[in-house]
């Protein structure tokens, strides 16, 4: 679909492309043409993740920890950052953030002193992040600074329902 590009570029991993928006529906049916031309759309692969470990927020959320995370950087290609799995923990608050109210902050009973940051979560899900609901949650752990303090930042990156 290279001709429907005013410009394009990119590398293996990634590409880069500006198209006029009167061309978007034809780069879309071709897009998904040359999809379903290499790949059997009725019996796609079932995403898969692979979670380094179950851990527990009140033990496992540690700057410590991040230290450990850090020496294995840069994450990237080959070399994936750590996900981690949080099992049957009860949501103390949900609320939103945002102007536009699109993104949720978590907190756990077990850990009321940290934020979870759920960036954009699908509707489907947002009926489970309620108070009082137990989840299980993907995350990544990150170090955040602000102020000059650190502490951990978590981010869920999935809801297993």
């Amino acid at each position: 679909a290279k001709d429907l590009c005013v410009r394009d570029g990119g590398h293996r991993q990634a590409a880069g492309f500006t198209v006029e928006e009167s061309k978007i529906p034809e780069l879309k049916k071709r897009l998904l043409d040359t999809f379903a031309t290499m790949h059997d759309v009725h019996n796609l692969p079932k995403r898969v993740m692979d979670i380094e470990c179950v851990l527990d927020p009140v033990t496992d959320f540690t700057l410590e920890n991040l230290d450990i995370i850090d020496g294995y950087r840069p994450f990237g290609i080959g070399n994936r950052k750590p996900i981690f799995l949080l099992q049957d923990e009860t949501i103390l608050e949900a609320k939103t953030l945002g102007k536009e109210g699109r993104h949720l902050e978590l907190r756990l009973v077990s850990a009321p002193w940290t934020k979870l940051v759920i960036w954009s979560p699908a509707d489907e899900f947002k009926s489970y992040l309620q108070s009082g609901n137990i989840v299980s949650l993907v995350v990544e752990l990150d170090r955040n600074i602000w102020n000059g303090r650190e502490s951990v930042s978590v981010v869920v990156k999935d809801i297993v329902v």
